[in-house]
């Protein structure tokens, strides 16, 4: 068979795809129908009128999140997460029916109205569809899935934007008539809101995880809910962070609406210049969202955080210097998008993976309370900066790439371990491609003994690649005083063993696997010198039988040839034979502690080997048999 990677797709999780269509629809819907109504409002009245009813839509808007966060919470916990959803989507038909109803009636009134109920439908939605997203696809795939989820609600926002402008004026052209466009534009919209609804009807459900009575308390409990949020520093961290990336976001809005004032004063154009520069910004979170996907497939990689941060603080001195408009003004906005998007998926998972299930709606709120309150400090701190201290928008950019910069250098002290692990499995990932397989029944959870074969120095690297699960490595105390070894070691959770105390260095091992780690020893003690497999230490039957848990069995193919194993005799001083080896990581299906005997390790590597027999492997154990010549070269899996 080919090489082929054998986890299961995201999309063929039941009810994955049905959710991700329908937030998209949802962020589409709100934005279209923004812009038609802003634009109604614009053909409708004069200029300072309109200015005067565009803000209050936008007050509308982020409201409700401000007002019923303590209550969403609530209701998202107390309900399952698939009806709060369903709620939502039925509530914005019923939305675009008064509407309708609004527009043929020409009442302004109503319109507002709509906005506050759109944006209570949305607050509502939002803790519930992470809170889905982490039960249809699990901890392990929820930063996959909330890339993706993100991806597509920004991809909603930019297509529904250019979307309401496109059937308001196609309609105001046909008709002649601002009011009876407007009626034509929702109505098209409503369509995509019945079908959004329809097809979220078969996602599978979970029962809601908490029982909390209602308390009137509930309706004023802001301050309990930050409180609680407090409670739970990684999540709260990571709602200060999303605080950050919507603060951000709010501040570039206004910013590019001043760059199009300031390129074509008193023209219409400006509209049409500040748009394609959001787009743009748009369309780098879109690619940003989608690759951070992809790196926080089998497991949330934190390290993205500082490395978004600090890629938007560059990206942001950049567009002080670049000529506003320009074509690189437009490359540097897709880059700082995409690093906006590395530094929002991280957050975003954490932010459901972290959270108890029983207080997840709850927290989520809380978070999007501080991300509402962020949205509304960037009006005032961009007024401030143009207004008060009449700053050019250069200025603006520095002061901004100032603070995200201070931010970032916070999350790399935050984080250094983590950032350190993205880098150099990066690095590995570059030189190293590697294909898993069986890795989909590792133990989700609790501790595992993993037993591996030993053929290079970089071999925890490609375990730490493949393995679905962080892994923690057993290494000699003396190497842990040396600084950049040791450094690196307690980056990859190694786990510091004395050979003078052999019982000690048993009893870490246990210990901590014990406590719900996956630890993995070589059960050779040494790395190949010859490409064969070494003697097989029995010790590690001991371990296993004290640790009392699963125990994975783990064989690596393809990597003898590397400069970081002793092909050729010799140690990293050669020429690669090839610019990217191609690793096959093979995991055997747990197996209970009693039942991970030396034997059954022995005969799970030679399988792997290729079924033949290894005339050294077979002297140390005291046999004989036909060679088995290192594999260089690639094979099939």
């Amino acid at each position: 068979s080919g090489r082929v990677r054998t986890m299961k797709s995201i999309y063929a999780m039941p009810g994955v795809v049905r959710l991700l269509l329908s937030q998209g629809q949802v962020a589409f819907n709100d934005n279209a129908i923004k812009l038609v109504l802003i634009g109604l409002v614009q053909i409708l009245f004069p200029e300072e009128r309109a200015a005067q009813l565009v803000s209050m839509v936008a007050a509308a808007l982020v409201l409700p999140y401000v007002l019923f966060a303590p209550l969403v919470g609530w209701l998202n916990d107390v309900l399952s997460k698939k009806k709060v959803v369903q709620v939502s989507l039925i509530m914005q038909v019923t939305v675009m029916v008064i509407l309708l109803v609004s527009l043929w009636f020409q009442s302004v009134a109503g319109i507002i109205l709509v906005f506050f109920l759109l944006g209570f439908q949305s607050c509502l939605m939002s803790p519930a569809k992470r809170g889905l997203s982490g039960e249809l696809a699990g901890k392990q795939r929820i930063g996959e899935v909330m890339g993706i989820l993100e991806m597509l609600v920004v991809a909603g926002i930019l297509m529904g934007t250019l979307a309401g402008g496109f059937l308001l004026r196609h309609w105001y052209d046909v008709i002649g008539d601002a009011w009876q466009a407007a009626i034509y534009s929702v109505a098209v919209l409503m369509v995509g809101c019945v079908v959004a609804w329809l097809l979220f009807i078969p996602v599978p459900s979970r029962p809601a995880p908490s029982q909390q009575p209602f308390r009137p308390g509930v309706l004023f409990g802001h301050f309990a809910q930050l409180r609680d949020l407090w409670g739970y520093p990684v999540v709260f961290r990571a709602g200060i962070g999303l605080a950050m990336f919507y603060f951000i976001g709010g501040v570039m809005v206004l910013i590019l609406a001043e760059v199009g004032r300031m390129l074509y004063p008193g023209e219409a154009k400006a509209v049409w210049v500040t748009s394609m520069m959001s787009a743009a910004l748009g369309i780098g979170i879109i690619i940003g969202a989608g690759s951070g996907a992809r790196i926080c497939r089998d497991k949330i990689q934190t390290g993205l955080i500082p490395v978004g941060a600090l890629g938007m603080a560059v990206t942001l001195v950049l567009l002080a210097v670049v000529p506003m408009g320009t074509v690189w003004n437009y490359a540097v906005l897709v880059a700082m998008g995409s690093m906006s998007g590395w530094f929002l998926v991280p957050l975003s998972g954490l932010m459901v993976a972290r959270s108890p299930e029983e207080k997840r709606g709850e927290l989520i709120a809380g978070a999007n309370l501080l991300t509402s309150s962020a949205g509304v400090l960037a009006v005032a701190f961009q007024a401030l900066m143009a207004q008060a201290f009449e700053l050019p928008v250069w200025a603006q950019l520095v002061v901004l790439a100032g603070m995200v910069m201070v931010a970032g250098a916070y999350l790399i002290q935050l984080l250094p371990d983590e950032l350190i692990r993205l880098i150099g499995m990066a690095i590995a990932a570059l030189h190293y491609r590697v294909y898993p397989q069986g890795h989909q029944n590792f133990p989700k959870e609790g501790g595992v003994l993993l037993l591996s074969n030993h053929v290079s120095y970089v071999d925890s690297l490609i375990l730490s690649l493949a393995c679905p699960r962080p892994v923690r490595f057993l290494a000699m105390d003396i190497l842990f005083k040396q600084p950049i070894t040791g450094r690196i070691l307690r980056v990859f959770g190694a786990i510091p063993i004395s050979p003078r105390r052999a019982k000690d260095a048993i009893q870490t091992a246990v210990n901590h696997i014990q406590d719900g780690d996956v630890v993995c020893i070589f059960p050779e003690g040494q790395l190949t010198k010859s490409g064969s497999l070494m003697e097989v230490k029995s010790g590690f039957e001991l371990i296993a039988r004290k640790a009392d848990r699963q125990v994975v069995m783990v064989h690596m193919d393809g990597l003898w040839g590397s400069v970081c194993s002793f092909e050729r005799g010799k140690l990293f001083w050669k020429w690669p034979r090839k610019l990217r080896l191609h690793i096959d990581v093979r995991f055997r299906d747990p197996m209970a502690a009693g039942e991970a005997t030396r034997e059954r390790l022995i005969d799970f590597w030679q399988v792997c080997a290729g079924g033949g027999k290894d005339e050294q492997f077979l002297q140390h154990h005291g046999q004989t048999g036909p060679k088995l010549e290192p594999d260089t070269e690639e094979k099939g899996a």
